[in-house]
């Protein structure tokens, strides 16, 4: 009979593991549009003993560790890449807005006030004793001035929007880096004792693609999990 308790035992121990295994598989599809999510592999592990001088055996299998497939390399340039992308995105918003404010297509811009305010004078030149040629020159300057002091303007609160939003950015980095520490006190905490912290690493690796976003990083890993 206590055989036939060793082979329950190891079939049930057998059964407990793929149903992990299945457990495993059923969270990867499960999760396969998770933002931020990596494939879990489980890692079976023969166990047992063998005693060949009286043939007695006891053979099992379990589950040795549930495994975070991910390329270490393609993460570190995907970081690099979201980094180039952002500053490139935020390049263009601010020159579309300069662009904006500096578009002549329209019509009755600087080009144009410019050219009203030259003709004036040439007017003028003709005949400089007439007052409505003198009060053209008048206004058309004003006219060139208020432009002017439009696009200075514009400019100036592009400007002021741009440093509001370094300031911004600067508040929200520092929350990203203090969640990055956080979550390096997790992954230590739990892989030292032998637990699986897949999904803290995943939640790190997308806040530094969110980090990247805003600037240009560069990480290392450690031998304990740490950045």
């Amino acid at each position: 009979m206590a055989d036939i308790g060793k082979v329950l035992f190891t079939a049930r121990e057998a059964l407990l593991s793929n149903l992990t295994a299945i457990n495993v598989t059923g969270s990867n599809i499960a999760n396969v549009n998770t933002s931020g999510y990596s494939r879990l592999r489980p890692i079976f592990e023969a166990v047992g003993t063998r005693d060949a001088s009286s043939g007695k055996e006891q053979i099992g299998v379990r589950i040795a560790d549930i495994e975070r497939i991910y390329d270490k390399f393609l993460e570190a340039q995907m970081v690099s890449q979201q980094s180039s992308l952002a500053r490139y995105t935020a390049q263009e918003d601010t020159l579309s807005r300069v662009e904006a404010v500096l578009n002549e297509n329209a019509g009755r811009g600087i080009n144009d006030a410019l050219s009203d305010y030259l003709n004036a004078w040439g007017n003028l030149s003709v005949d400089p004793l007439s007052k409505s040629k003198r009060d053209m020159v008048v206004s058309t300057g004003e006219n060139l001035a208020g432009l002017f002091n439009q696009r200075v303007q514009g400019l100036t609160d592009i400007q002021t929007n741009a440093d509001n939003n370094i300031s911004d950015t600067v508040s929200i980095l520092n929350g990203y880096l203090k969640d990055v520490a956080d979550y390096n006190e997790l992954i230590v905490s739990a892989e030292s004792s032998g637990s699986n912290a897949s999904a803290v690493r995943d939640k790190r690796g997308t806040l530094l693609n969110e980090i990247s976003k805003l600037i240009d990083i560069n990480y290392l890993e450690k031998a304990d999990g740490t950045i």
